[in-house]
């Protein structure tokens, strides 16, 4: 069987990382792609190599699959809109902040009476 795909570095790191555990009948349950571990855990002399075989969608075998590099970040447009959501909200806030400072000041000045002559 012919093999198509692209040749990437495992995922990054997830939640739990738990060793490898052995299944009843066999099979080895990772959570983690991790090529140290599972070297050890299969008990293999030279160690995996540290990448993954990402198959080709095209291939007729295997569940649907794509070939994103990384399909868990956000495209540049969405960095550049979250920047703009924050740095607006800290611009509200610091606005806010501002208003009220001033709002305080002013009522905690002591007022000179007005229309009075002074004798």
């Amino acid at each position: 069987m012919r093999l198509e795909g692209l040749l990437a570095p495992p995922f990054a790191g997830g939640i739990a990382r738990a060793a490898p555990a052995v299944q009843a009948h066999g099979d080895l349950l990772v959570i983690k792609v991790d090529p140290a571990v599972l070297s050890a855990a299969l008990g293999l002399a030279p160690p995996l190599a540290p990448r993954v075989l990402r198959l080709d969608p095209a291939l007729p075998l295997g569940h649907v699959r794509d070939l994103d590099v990384l399909p868990n970040t956000l495209p540049p447009e969405r960095h550049l809109g979250y920047a703009v959501q924050w740095f607006g909200l800290a611009a509200a806030v610091l606005i806010t902040a501002l208003l009220l400072g001033l709002r305080k000041l002013r009522s905690a000045r002591p007022r000179s009476p007005q229309g009075r002559n002074s004798p």
